[in-house]
C-alpha cells in the first residue's frame, strides 16, 4: 500500500530509475569499442522483431489474447532471451540492450570472425514512465559514447506512418527531444520500413522524396 501511494505522489520512480541505469550502464559497457546497430522507433514498430530476424531467430504467426503476433520460437542467439515481442500496445523493452552478432554463425561473410552489436530501445517517450524515458536518454548517449561506431536506424510501422509521412515527422521530433544533441547526426541515420502491406509498399520512396522536398 505504501509503495502505491508513493508512485501516486512521486510520478518519478527513483528507485526504478537507478535500476535502469544499472542496466544501461552494463550495456555501455558491452558496446565499448565495438561496432553498433542503433534501433530507435515508436513502441510497437517492430525492433525487437528486427533484432531477432537479423540475428538468425524462426517465427511462427501466434494468437495471444485474441492479437495476431509473429512469435519468434527457434532463438539461437542466447543473448536474444532478453530481447522480448508481444502484440500489445505496452512496451517490453525498458532499457537499452545489445546482443552481439557474429557474421560468421549466421553465414554472411563467411572468410572474416566479425561481430557487430544489436541494439534494442524503448519506444520513444513511451507509457512506462519518466524514469524509463531518462534512462533511456542517458543510456543512448553512453552508448554513442562508448562504441566505436554507430549506425542508428529509425523504425516506422505502417500504422504509425500518418497522413504524409508525419509519423517519420514525430519520431524524428521526439529523438531530438529526448536527445538533443542528436539532430547533429540525422543525415547518418537510415530508415526501415515494417508492416507495410504489399500494395503500398510502391509509395514509400515517393513519399520519402516529396517529404524532403518539404524539408528543404
Amino acid at each position: 500500500y505504501q509503495r502505491r501511494v508513493r508512485r501516486e505522489v512521486i510520478p518519478f520512480n527513483i528507485e526504478e530509475f537507478f535500476r535502469l541505469a544499472k542496466l544501461t550502464e552494463k550495456t555501455s559497457e558491452q558496446v565499448k569499442n565495438q561496432d553498433i546497430i542503433l534501433l530507435l522507433g515508436e513502441t510497437g514498430a517492430g525492433k525487437s522483431t528486427t533484432i531477432h530476424f537479423l540475428a538468425g531467430s524462426k517465427f511462427e504467426q501466434v494468437k495471444k489474447d485474441g492479437l495476431l503476433h509473429i512469435e519468434p520460437v527457434d532463438i539461437k542467439n542466447s543473448f536474444l532471451k532478453k530481447v522480448k515481442t508481444s502484440p500489445y500496445a505496452k512496451s517490453e523493452t525498458r532499457y537499452i540492450t545489445s546482443v552481439p552478432l557474429n557474421f560468421q554463425e549466421i553465414g554472411i561473410f563467411d572468410q572474416q570472425e566479425e561481430t557487430i552489436y544489436l541494439c534494442d530501445t524503448p519506444g520513444f517517450l513511451d507509457t512506462l514512465g519518466p524514469e524509463v524515458d531518462v534512462s533511456n536518454s542517458l543510456g543512448i548517449v553512453k552508448a554513442i559514447q562508448q562504441a566505436r561506431s554507430v549506425r542508428p536506424i529509425i523504425l516506422l510501422s505502417y500504422l504509425s506512418q500518418g497522413d504524409r509521412m508525419t509519423g517519420l515527422k514525430k519520431s524524428v521530433h521526439n529523438l531530438v527531444k529526448l536527445i538533443p544533441s542528436i539532430k547533429d547526426y540525422l543525415d547518418s541515420f537510415s530508415y526501415f520500413f515494417t508492416k507495410y502491406p504489399k500494395k503500398v509498399r510502391s509509395n514509400i520512396n515517393p513519399q520519402l522524396e516529396n517529404l524532403l522536398t518539404k524539408l528543404t
